[in-house]
């Protein structure tokens, strides 16, 4: 794959600075946290404005930026956890491109070879757009059900979906921590 390839490259969604999508199958793929930050370390490689490096965009952020901008509701270690975990599956990159050798902040990009193997995720490159293996698999199935009516389709809604996952995040919560519960909780309601 060759590297300017990678210079626009993204995921088939949008996103907003202040509002991270949860994308269920990613999350059950890699895990909650996970998801979350690696779709928010992806829009923040897609609009960064710093100059290319090793043929690939990157964005540099610290943790505390990360949690003061995008993420009040983790803390600094979960975040950190998140991070390291996304190393250790190779769907990151992380550099350090600083030109002071005292600045530890680090780099992110996205390792576009590993995020193309996922199941959950469509990468497009440019102009053409991607499919993902799930989309891809599913499109070529020829059931029967396809002239059946809406009656077998799934018809859970969204606000199902996120209580699900909501109740998920609270059974792996100590009972101690009550004050995330609560933010956990505020969150989730507004759906």
């Amino acid at each position: 794959m060759s590297e300017s390839k990678y210079l626009n490259a993204k995921l088939l969604h949008e996103v907003s600075p202040h509002l991270t999508p949860v994308y269920k199958d990613l999350a059950e793929e890699i895990g909650l946290n996970e998801s979350l930050i690696f779709v928010q370390l992806e829009y923040l490689t897609r609009i960064s404005t710093t100059e290319p490096k090793q043929g690939r965009k990157w964005t540099y952020q610290s943790l505390r930026d990360l949690k003061k901008n995008y993420f009040p509701y983790f803390s600094i270690h979960t975040i950190g956890r998140a991070i390291n975990r996304l190393a250790e599956l190779n769907l990151i990159l992380i550099g350090n491109f600083n030109k002071a050798s005292y600045d530890n902040t680090r780099w992110f990009s996205i390792n576009w070879d590993e995020v193309e193997k996922l199941n959950s995720l469509s990468v497009s490159y440019g102009l053409r757009q991607g499919v993902s293996k799930r989309d891809r698999e599913s499109q070529n199935e020829t059931g029967e059900s396809q002239n059946e009516t809406g009656e077998s389709q799934n018809e859970t809604t969204i606000p199902e979906i996120l209580q699900r996952i909501l109740q998920r995040i609270l059974q792996r919560l100590p009972p101690t921590s009550l004050r995330r519960r609560r933010i956990f909780q505020k969150i989730f309601l507004r759906f």
